[in-house]
């Protein structure tokens, strides 16, 4: 082998080495792309969870008595949406007319107590209404000063509340039946 021979051989063997070192180098830029990406969906998925609002229906015994909405998560909570449902048929199915609000004020009559010492959340139809973390939203609240159970207000119905976080995600809480 003579040395021009040699000279090929050497630039043919540093092609495939430029060749190696690139293939290379472009697997680790693609392995390093791919982990870029997995780190911003876990920071994503923390800065969701870290706004996620918590809403739980809460029960005030001590006057003024209570039924209400708080926000336990740390983040705010849009309600677009309070229904009150009954049984019918064997069915949890919502009350249209009357008003579920038209029902309260009906069973405190009944009580015969003072409608306008009662306090009754009233979201209409297509509102929002917004509740910060840490807030409490009273669906009803017994100004009477008479002590009453609530719950016995609301035997035989039951409240969903449908929120969404500030990233829209949607949510949906339901007392269970009262």
């Amino acid at each position: 082998m003579n040395l021009s021979e040699l000279a090929n051989i050497a630039q043919i063997v540093m092609g495939i080495a430029t060749i190696c070192i690139a293939l290379l180098a472009l697997e680790v830029s693609q392995r390093q792309t791919e982990t870029n990406k997995q780190l911003l969906e876990e920071e994503r998925r923390f800065k969701r969870l870290s706004v996620k609002p918590i809403l739980v229906i809460v029960r005030e015994f001590k006057p003024p008595e209570a039924i209400k909405i708080v926000n336990m998560g740390i983040g705010p909570a849009i309600i677009n949406e309070i229904k009150i449902l009954t049984h019918a048929n064997g069915s949890l199915v919502e009350i249209v007319d009357p008003s579920y609000i038209d029902i309260i004020i009906h069973a405190i009559s009944k009580l015969k107590l003072e409608v306008d010492k009662f306090e009754i959340l009233s979201l209409p139809k297509h509102a929002t209404m917004a509740i910060s973390a840490g807030e409490e939203l009273p669906i009803l609240k017994n100004h009477s000063g008479i002590n009453l159970d609530l719950n016995a207000l609301l035997i035989g119905f039951a409240i969903v509340i449908n929120y969404e976080s500030i990233y829209g995600e949607k949510i949906s809480i339901n007392s269970g039946i009262f």
